[in-house]
């Protein structure tokens, strides 16, 4: 169980209205036989997603990784929404350095969080999940906006430098 955890119900209905840039929601994608992973944040409205190369989901390293790839964005951070994961037990240092709020979704509510599923999925066809993610992937991952959902999709396996306008 994840210590201090807040519930999405707690969350701004603001939120669910999708009425707002800013509000965000974080996943991992995890390789075949936990062989690497991807971080993904994806931005509600605009569907902005950023995704970067981990090599393990240890909490240690997905809170790091997820504070440098939206510390650009600090003052554009409102609520972050994630699931139950292990991964997110770091929570508190990433709503520290961040300034803002994090919320858990419901175990087994994918629904909740519909963009990350459906970013998630987008990205499973270039990194299914039979295979292993490694960094040499993301790299030559040639994902930049997908036309279908017009989402922006920066992919990095790197030190994390976001575009410059979101």
């Amino acid at each position: 169980m994840i210590r201090n955890r807040v519930s999405i119900d707690q969350r701004p209905d603001i939120v669910a209205h999708k009425s707002r840039i800013d509000d965000w929601e974080d996943d991992t994608m995890i390789g075949k036989d936990h062989q690497g992973g991807l971080l993904t944040l994806a931005e509600r409205k605009s569907r902005y997603v950023l995704v970067w190369h981990i090599r393990s989901k240890h909490a240690k390293r997905v809170t790091t990784v997820a504070t440098r790839l939206l510390k650009p964005y600090q003052n554009r951070c409102h609520p972050i929404s994630v699931d139950n994961g292990k991964e997110f037990s770091g929570h508190e240092n990433l709503a520290a350095a961040l300034q803002a709020e994090i919320y858990f979704a419901h175990p087994y509510r994918s629904w909740v969080r519909v963009l990350k599923e459906n970013s998630n999925g987008l990205l499973r066809q270039h990194f299914p999940y039979r295979h292993g993610i490694n960094s040499d992937q993301a790299r030559s991952s040639k994902i930049k906006q997908d036309q279908a959902r017009s989402s922006a999709i920066c992919c990095r396996s790197t030190q994390p430098s976001p575009p410059k306008s979101a």
